[in-house]
């Protein structure tokens, strides 16, 4: 068995990532899938034949899939055995590669929650305040609460970016983040200035984004940190409820 260095852009690799999101039980989690998509690519062979694939960044497995399940043991037990890492970061609605991952595991701690939408809540904004799509002409103010200003522009031309008022002023934003693997979901969230914050605003945006997945036929998603109190309530307020998490799962002693 071979485990060779792979492009993202390889078309075998795209074809075994889709069959990958099939395995799946629910929707990926974005923040964890631009992640992975970062990190390095490997092809996993055997006879020169594909059989699946991983994705690792710093020692961490951020993917793996294997066609079947015979070869996707002994291509772990071959990552762990020539040390190519140290702990994995898996979603539990992924449970084929969770249960393998735990055949081994040292220690198991979650980090991040993930959320499905359970009550199609409408809360109100307060008065004064106002919510839209963002336009370029909001550009200068959106790019100081995002962290991916090399892509702004283009999510405010494809009406994924929103933008939160108070007397005109963008005192926050909103966002719906899509991805190719499965386009039936979409991840939203939200981001206020520090003043406007534990004011309710947060969820009322978040209840607005879900209204606009749904007018699309999208089922709106979303996840947080597990140590982000502010940000879970934020969530559960707006009708979502924590039904899966993300773990770490660490291989050897070190934790």
């Amino acid at each position: 068995m071979l485990i060779t260095l792979s492009s993202l852009a390889d078309p075998v690799l795209l074809s075994m990532r889709q069959a990958q999101v099939r395995t799946l039980t629910g929707a990926l989690d974005i923040y964890w899938l631009r992640k992975a998509t970062q990190a390095t690519h490997y092809l996993i062979s055997v006879k020169e034949s594909p059989i699946g694939y991983c994705i690792i960044e710093d020692s961490t497995l951020m993917e793996f899939f294997v066609m079947d399940g015979k070869h996707a043991q002994s291509a772990l037990e071959i990552l762990l055995a020539q040390q190519r890492i140290s702990k994995a970061i898996i979603s539990t609605r992924n449970p084929r590669v969770l249960s393998l991952c735990l055949d081994h595991s040292s220690y198991v701690k979650p980090i991040a929650y993930l959320f499905y939408d359970e009550v199609r809540t409408h809360l109100p904004l307060l008065e004064g305040y106002s919510f839209r799509l963002a336009t370029m002409a909001d550009y200068n103010s959106v790019v100081l609460y995002d962290s991916r200003s090399e892509t702004l522009a283009e999510r405010i031309a494809s009406k994924s970016k929103f933008v939160l008022l108070k007397d005109n002023a963008v005192i926050g934003v909103g966002g719906i983040s899509y991805n190719q693997y499965q386009p039936q979901y979409a991840d939203i969230g939200a981001e206020l200035d520090a003043s406007f914050r534990n004011k309710g605003l947060g969820s009322a945006v978040i209840s607005r984004l879900k209204a606009e997945c749904y007018q699309r036929n999208i089922i709106p998603t979303c996840g947080c940190d597990i140590d982000n109190a502010a940000s879970k309530r934020m969530l559960e307020k707006a009708g979502f409820y924590p039904t899966d998490r993300v773990l770490e799962i660490g291989f050897g002693s070190q934790k």
